[in-house]
């Protein structure tokens, strides 16, 4: 009787990702059917042996999104480029007066998802980098509502709550062309113009 041995056939993986450093867990079978711990872990860039299967990795990176995809090494092959990570970007939202109701959604295409809703002065963690709508609401003041782009270069928005009383003034003068300063402010109008939303009460 004769025996055959037969070395079980493994394929060569290198695991990159965009950025690197990113730890890893690697686990089989695919998301929905992963089972047990994972067959290895450690950091980006690794080189890895593996068996021929399908396999789920789960990539994690302080200031950027998990990311879960499945590998399959069944054809003997990896993925060829290093995978990307999406940023996860931070906004704070600060208010004078503080204690407003913030709440941050987030354009997708024509429809827009609601995110998260906070109390100011507040920061929101983990922000898709494009066009979101901050939405500003105090009692006794005007909501305030607007679109920011959230990206690396808007840490922060700072807003001034006007009173639902807030009103427009009008100036004339003749001549036109005079500076206007209000509560020590300069204006970047000159007259003759309109002051669109002034609290109640006296102004110099």
């Amino acid at each position: 009787i004769g025996y055959a041995l037969y070395a079980e056939s493994r394929v060569d993986l290198a695991l990159a990702s965009t950025p690197s450093s990113a730890r890893f867990k690697l686990y089989e079978g695919t998301a929905a059917k992963r089972f047990g711990a994972p067959v290895q872990e450690g950091m980006t860039p690794a080189n890895l042996k593996l068996k021929k299967q399908t396999y789920t990795v789960v990539l994690e990176k302080s200031g950027f999104f998990a990311k879960e995809l499945p590998l399959d090494l069944s054809q003997g092959e990896g993925p060829k480029r290093p995978i990307e990570l999406e940023p996860a970007y931070r906004l704070a939202v600060a208010t004078e007066p503080d204690g407003a109701n913030v709440r941050v959604s987030r354009f997708e295409g024509e429809e827009k998802r609601a995110i998260a809703d906070e109390m100011s002065n507040c920061t929101f963690l983990e922000l898709h980098a494009g066009l979101h709508e901050l939405v500003i609401e105090k009692e006794g003041y005007r909501t305030l509502v607007e679109t920011v782009t959230v990206d690396d270069r808007l840490p922060e928005v700072s807003r001034v709550l006007l009173p639902a009383t807030a009103a427009g003034l009008d100036l004339y003068t003749i001549p036109s062309g005079a500076a206007v300063w209000i509560d020590g402010g300069k204006v970047d109008q000159l007259t003759s113009c309109r002051i669109p939303e002034l609290s109640s009460g006296k102004h110099r």
